[in-house]
Formats: C-alpha cells, sequence, structure tokens
C-alpha cells in the first residue's frame, strides 16, 4: 500500500486511481491472505477437518450472502 502511494504522490497521477488500487486490490489481497493463513494455521495445529471445512464454507457463505443481498434489494427497489 505504501509503495502504491508513494508511487502516485510522486507521478501526480490521479488520485481516484490510487484511491481504487489501495482499497481494491490491496484490501482484496490482504483479505485473501488473512483467509489463506486462518486455514494455514489451523492445518499446522492438526486440525485438517476445521480447515477443509473453513475453506469450503467461507466461499459459499459468502456467494449465498452476496446472492441475498442481490434478492433483497430486488424485492425492495
Amino acid at each position: 500500500a505504501g509503495a502504491i502511494y508513494q508511487f502516485f504522490q510522486t507521478k501526480q497521477i490521479d488520485q481516484q486511481l490510487g484511491t481504487i488500487l489501495l482499497v481494491g486490490f490491496c484490501g482484496g489481497l490482504t483479505t485473501f491472505s488473512g483467509y489463506a493463513l486462518g486455514a494455514l494455521n489451523d492445518l499446522a495445529e492438526g486440525n485438517i477437518t476445521k480447515s477443509v471445512l473453513y475453506l469450503t464454507i467461507s466461499p459459499v457463505a459468502g456467494m449465498l450472502f452476496a446472492l441475498l443481498g442481490l434478492k433483497t434489494i430486488k424485492v425492495i427497489f
């Protein structure tokens, strides 16, 4: 994040693009890294079932809640 921020400050490039990269790209990477680290920690502790369930249920639940959000907004509006 610091490198992207400094690059955009130094090159005087559009700040909106810098914000998109910082929040979107870097935010996505850190979220995925946290997800992977949680699973790896469970594996390291010998919790194979917990790790597999976490890796499986998290994306499925995320997609289901995203779908629920889309359907809810369609009903409301």
